[in-house]
């Protein structure tokens, strides 16, 4: 499976993120909010588990499949924030996604990782160039 995506630009106020902050502040958790913590360290035991499987060098293989990602400008209303694309692939049980390339005031970020797990070892790959502008 290949998919291919190209947008001249994309504008991030397009995208309606509720009441959510980055810079949000936590409050203090009450004795319920707790129990649900509690209750949801449970819940991710389990997904660990799912996710393991996932990751597993057998699932892996089962399938390959490549998305690429091409932006041409990424706007925050009027101001230009950049551009950027990616490649991100699942081909023989190796995942990877190279290259990340993000293009910013300033200069750019290229960048790639691979997870490739081959029995009771996992292989795993990073690298980043960063250019700085003029």
């Amino acid at each position: 499976m290949n998919i291919d995506l190209t947008t001249d630009t994309l504008q991030i106020n397009d995208f309606d993120f509720g009441e959510w902050s980055a810079l949000e502040k936590k409050e203090s958790k009450s004795e319920s909010e707790q129990k649900e913590d509690k209750e949801d360290v449970r819940d991710l035991t389990e997904q660990k588990e799912e996710i393991k499987t996932l990751l597993s060098p057998e699932v892996m293989q089962a399938f390959d499949a490549r998305l690429a990602v091409n932006v041409n400008e990424v706007l925050s209303g009027e101001d230009s924030l950049g551009s950027g694309s990616v490649i991100v692939a699942l081909e023989k049980g190796r995942f990877a996604v190279d290259p990340l390339q993000l293009n910013i005031p300033g200069g750019a970020v290229e960048m790639s990782f691979a997870y490739e797990p081959t029995g009771r070892a996992v292989l795993g790959e990073a690298s980043a160039k960063i250019h700085k502008g003029i």
